[in-house]
């Protein structure tokens, strides 16, 4: 049930038609703000979904919604002048516990031209 690809939009939740034909609501899988993200990409097939969590990230994927996280904003924000640097950013990310491989780190620096 759980690993099921076939997925379907039915009244106004998420929920995962199973090999079976039945369709169970999924809500002990997810938390609930992630099944929202993903219910309202599903509604506006135009949203930009914002979602770090890689679970969520494949499944968004796997609906074809647009998706970025949390640095592909930044990254956005620097591009469009909106955020001067993106290393400050980072630091403070991080001093919060966001967890962010160095090697991530690296290249999302890298993109924003403030390499090392």
């Amino acid at each position: 049930m759980y690993g099921c690809p076939i997925w379907q939009h039915c009244r106004g939740s998420i929920r995962n038609r199973c090999e079976t034909g039945c369709c169970c609501l999924w809500s002990h899988i997810w938390e609930t703000e992630k099944k929202e993200v993903l219910a309202l990409g599903i509604e506006r097939p135009d949203a930009l979904l914002l979602l770090d969590d890689r679970s969520a990230r494949r499944h968004a994927v796997a609906l074809e919604l647009k998706v970025t996280g949390t640095l592909g904003i930044l990254l956005l924000a620097k591009e469009q002048g909106k955020l001067g640097a993106v290393r400050p950013v980072l630091d403070r990310l991080q001093a919060l516990r966001f967890r962010l491989n160095p090697s991530t780190r690296q290249s999302v620096l890298a993109l924003a031209g403030e390499e090392p």
